[in-house]
């Protein structure tokens, strides 16, 4: 099943922090006056990752994904694989590479996000740090803004504009103060099936509230990835 954004249900401070200014204001309107909005992106929950070869994957993407992928393997890590998630909607595209610490209890991302409209193209690069702790939670740090609400044993803090190096550096104090539990080693085999429950966790908890709504067609019946 596709998911698009019903931004009725999204909170105020996450209307603000995904479209300050002007694009705030319009839809806070929207919200307040119970006003759907059309979106054409959509999500779906995911079986698998498609893991394309490098040789496959767009030389520009590469260059935006081997940048940040310099600073991780100076601090330690090595790439495992590239990936791709569904996405559906005119003008995306996206690739990521999946990067493990030396001592296996870091993952580490480096996404490029793109979206093409007749107006504009808007492009996005984040990296993430991301451990699996003892008690079920997850502790993380990313170089992206804070857009919507993480679920809530996601314990995630927001560092834009910060190299993977830095972030890596910080997610090991903030790994060091948890105090709840331990974070737990990833095999290698585990990777694709640890970023596969993530992505399904978001997707959940998004659909749960009401901000992922089902997509239809014109019939009125869901759309289900094919």
């Amino acid at each position: 099943m596709w998911y698009s954004v019903d931004v009725r249900n999204l909170r105020y401070a996450e209307l603000w922090r995904i479209a300050p200014g002007a694009g705030f204001l319009v839809a806070a309107v929207l919200k307040t006056l119970r006003v759907p909005l059309k979106m054409d992106a959509g999500v779906t929950m995911v079986e698998a990752l498609t893991r394309p070869d490098r040789v496959a994957v767009d030389g520009e993407i590469l260059e935006a994904l081997d940048r940040e992928e310099a600073s991780f393997h100076r601090a330690g890590f090595r790439r495992l694989f590239y990936y791709t998630v569904p996405l559906r909607g005119a003008g995306q595209r996206a690739c990521a590479a999946a990067l493990l610490s030396s001592d296996g209890l870091t993952l580490g991302q480096t996404l490029f996000a793109e979206k093409r409209t007749p107006q504009r193209t808007v492009r996005r690069v984040q990296s993430n740090c991301l451990s699996r702790m003892g008690d079920g939670g997850f502790l993380g740090v990313s170089s992206g803004r804070r857009r919507m609400d993480p679920p809530p044993e996601f314990h995630g803090e927001n560092l834009p504009g910060r190299s993977p190096e830095a972030l890596y550096a910080r997610h090991r104090e903030r790994l060091s103060a948890y105090d709840r539990a331990r974070p737990v080693a990833l095999r290698e085999s585990e990777v694709e099936r640890f970023i596969v429950e993530i992505e399904n966790r978001v997707v959940r908890f998004h659909a749960n509230r009401g901000v992922y709504v089902p997509q239809e067609d014109s019939t009125g019946t869901a759309i289900t990835p094919s």
